[in-house]
């Protein structure tokens, strides 16, 4: 990934994306029209000479911004809209997750696994 994606994901219960980061810059994987309850699967690799920042952004099928929220592996919160995950370079994480309810705000929430 050397810019930002966008993936459009009306009618999908599940969706399965691998970025692979080959420039070092921090880009922004969109997911538009993301139905609720859908199984969200990210794989995130950094195969560049430098760390890597990505972020997460999208709607709901009524087009409400999301909110994406992850789980590190130490237990924190990491919020995949505003600062993104930090990935050094020659690693890989996946993010295994959901689109769900929070109040007026759609918020995928997801774990980092690895």
């Amino acid at each position: 990934m050397t810019a930002n994606a966008t993936v459009d994901c009306t009618g999908l219960l599940t969706v399965n994306v691998r970025m692979i980061a080959t420039a070092g810059a921090a880009h922004t994987l969109t997911l538009n029209n993301l139905q609720q309850g859908a199984l969200v699967n990210i794989d995130f690799a950094n195969t560049t000479g430098a760390n890597s920042t990505p972020k997460i952004a999208g709607t709901d099928q009524s087009g409400t911004t999301i909110a994406g929220f992850a789980t590190g592996t130490a237990g924190t919160t990491i919020d995949l809209v505003a600062t993104g995950l930090a990935i050094t370079t020659g690693l890989t994480f996946y993010i295994q997750g959901g689109l769900i309810l929070e109040t007026a705000t759609p918020t995928l929430q997801t774990t980092v696994i690895g």
